[in-house]
């Protein structure tokens, strides 16, 4: 989901070597898979706000090598072919509903699936539509339609599970927490060392909740089973 870590998490992954992307926006997001995603659910009539799984017929028409390229900035197959050893990933939370896309292309690929507490991220994307230079949506201001928004997203990824073989989810606040049973299960996952790059990670401090918010959760399957309650 977004404004759950996933940031702080691909830039971890980046530091670790896996790299992310030649030209990545300010969120950390590369801009052919972020452009990718956008146009797919666009040809759905929804996006990340109304997000569903796109039908085949709507999956964008690129080869995995010609990605692969895109991705490196390379283009020779002598460059591609050195390049065949070297950890690379990405991520967008619209990844979320469009894996199987990527899952036909990339069939070997690891997902991780990062979940952050759903009070946090309603209050935070009520936050960020306060601030210039964002994409404003009214409805956003809405913590109720920020809150489903948010278990939408988890239960989608979660949904994942049984499906593919090299997943693993986790939570933010395992990561800022520097749990490290947590840290290694993802470096197991991932094939690489994350501890040395968690020095600048601090957990997070605690909060006063809306109590509309805290109304919710307590509703929420999808928060229960990361949270409790």
């Amino acid at each position: 989901m977004h404004r759950s870590g996933t940031t702080l998490l691909s830039q971890l992954f980046n530091q670790a070597g896996v790299f992310q992307g030649v030209f990545r926006d300010h969120n950390s997001e590369a801009f052919h898979f972020l452009s990718i995603n956008q146009q797919v659910l666009s040809k759905s009539s929804n996006d990340w706000l109304d997000p569903i799984e796109p039908n085949k017929v709507n999956w964008y028409s690129i080869s995995a090598e010609e990605l692969y390229a895109i991705h490196f900035q390379v283009r020779r197959s002598p460059q591609l072919k050195w390049l065949n050893n070297h950890r690379w990933g990405w991520k967008d939370p619209r990844n979320t509903f469009t894996l199987p896309m990527y899952l036909k292309l990339f069939p070997k690929a690891r997902v991780i699936h990062v979940i952050r507490n759903g009070i946090d991220v309603a209050l935070s994307l009520q936050q960020r539509n306060t601030v210039h230079g964002e994409v404003l949506e009214e409805r956003l201001n809405d913590l109720a339609f920020n809150f489903n928004l948010w278990q939408t997203y988890v239960e989608k990824g979660n949904s994942y599970r049984q499906e593919i073989n090299r997943f693993v989810e986790v939570r933010y606040e395992d990561l800022l927490e520097k749990n490290l049973e947590v840290i290694e299960r993802v470096s197991a996952w991932g094939g690489i060392d994350l501890k040395p790059y968690l020095g600048s990670l601090r957990a997070a401090s605690k909060k006063d909740y809306p109590q509309a918010l805290i109304d919710l959760s307590e509703k929420s399957k999808a928060f229960k089973k990361w949270y409790g309650g």
